[in-house]
């Protein structure tokens, strides 16, 4: 009797010790963080730099395939932004952004290619008549150095129009009529696992 129960006692722990190493497997959390590169579309602005900083949980469907929900905070926005009937320098324009995102991370060796869409909420704007959402696509690649760390690189496109002014609005470029003013962002930065 007492080596049935040892039998079951060590089946039932080694049958734990799997299913906790298959969860760590299938999903870890992860902190990202570095520079961004950022513009405003039609707004004859300049690339500001500025942060990004975030978490995401990557929970791997097979040896190919991650799927990956992440949310961050980014800092993004135009340096010495000429709008106007009068091409006055407006100075700079920030916009500071939490970014709901769905990334698909396909991995090949020790690189991966990301693909992703999301909603970027405004958080603050240092302009008025600024849009309080923004829909992006995101494309992107990284390199894991280690099995928690890693370098990536990513391009982030604004699918809508962040400047809510109407066509006829004194603040749009009077040579060019209606543009739309989208979101450009470069990220390079790191990951670290948890």
């Amino acid at each position: 009797m007492t080596k049935k129960v040892l039998l079951i006692a060590l089946f039932y722990m080694s049958t734990l010790q799997l299913f906790a190493q298959e969860k760590e497997r299938f999903m870890n959390w992860e902190f990202r963080t570095g520079l961004n590169v950022s513009n405003v579309s039609n707004m004859s602005g300049f690339a500001k730099a500025s942060i990004y900083l975030g978490v995401q949980a990557p929970m791997r469907i097979t040896k190919f395939y991650v799927l990956q929900p992440e949310a961050t905070y980014s800092r993004q926005g135009a340096n010495k932004v000429l709008i106007g009937e009068n091409r006055l320098n407006k100075g700079q324009l920030t916009l500071d952004y939490i970014d709901i995102t769905t990334t698909h991370r396909l991995i090949v060796k020790d690189f991966y290619f990301l693909l992703g869409n999301g909603l970027s909420i405004l958080t603050y704007s240092s302009e008025a008549n600024i849009s309080n959402a923004d829909l992006f696509l995101n494309l992107g690649v990284g390199y894991n150095i280690t099995r928690k760390f890693g370098v990536e690189a990513r391009w982030k496109v604004g699918l809508s129009d962040v400047n809510y002014l109407p066509e006829d609005s004194p603040l749009r470029d009077p040579n060019k009529g209606y543009d739309t003013n989208r979101n450009y962002n470069l990220q390079l930065g790191i990951y670290y696992q948890l």
